[in-house]
């Protein structure tokens, strides 16, 4: 009997304690989602408005349109589910994984401020760590050519308010979200200009 009162007792302790660190998860989750949810019901523009200050000063709808039809995943999400986040500083950083309206999952990293209390996108991507890497070699070997023109079938880069900031990290390989498949994306590289 004191066995089982123990047991009942250490279960409640850390469901608790779960339900106390998804709680203060639970707003800047919320946020994601109702981003991701205007997307989806075709209300683009009061997504794009809600977003952070910073987002809005660095992209413009032009650019944040471009890489909605770069991923359309992002207009058709059925359901979205953060399975890790971190607070600090006013910044959420959310990962987790979106199925798409046609059964697609997409690994989705939102990083999100808190603007006068309320929880802003400041930066969101649907690329596959493979995608990143190759993303940021080319990014490299376009530094190391000084700046020569790449011409690429690469989708964008993250829409991000941040300047030169390293993306949230990717779930690891064999985890939930975590690629199965390499990308098909190819980099092919131009020769500088008047050669």
């Amino acid at each position: 009997m004191i066995i089982g009162i123990i047991i009942v007792a250490f279960i409640a302790f850390v469901g608790l304690i779960i339900g106390c660190v998804f709680s203060m998860g639970g707003p800047a989750m919320k946020a994601g989602e109702l981003f991701l949810t205007q997307l989806s019901s075709g209300k683009v523009d009061q997504a794009y408005e809600s977003a952070a200050i910073k987002f809005k000063e660095t992209v413009s709808k032009d650019v944040f349109n471009s890489f909605l039809k770069d991923y359309p995943i992002a207009t058709k999400v059925k359901s979205v589910s953060f399975n890790s986040f971190s607070i600090e500083n006013g910044t959420a950083d959310l990962q987790g994984t979106v199925t798409g309206t046609d059964g697609q999952v997409s690994p989705v990293n939102m990083r999100l401020l808190d603007e006068n209390n309320a929880w802003r996108v400041l930066y969101v991507d649907f690329m596959t760590p493979e995608e990143k890497a190759s993303l940021a070699a080319e990014q490299q070997a376009q530094q190391q050519q000084g700046g020569q023109q790449t011409a690429t079938t690469q989708p964008n880069p993250p829409v991000t308010g941040e300047a030169a900031q390293p993306a949230p990290p990717a779930p690891p390989a064999g985890a939930p979200g975590a690629p199965t498949a390499p990308p098909s994306a190819t980099t092919t590289t131009a020769p500088p200009a008047g050669n």
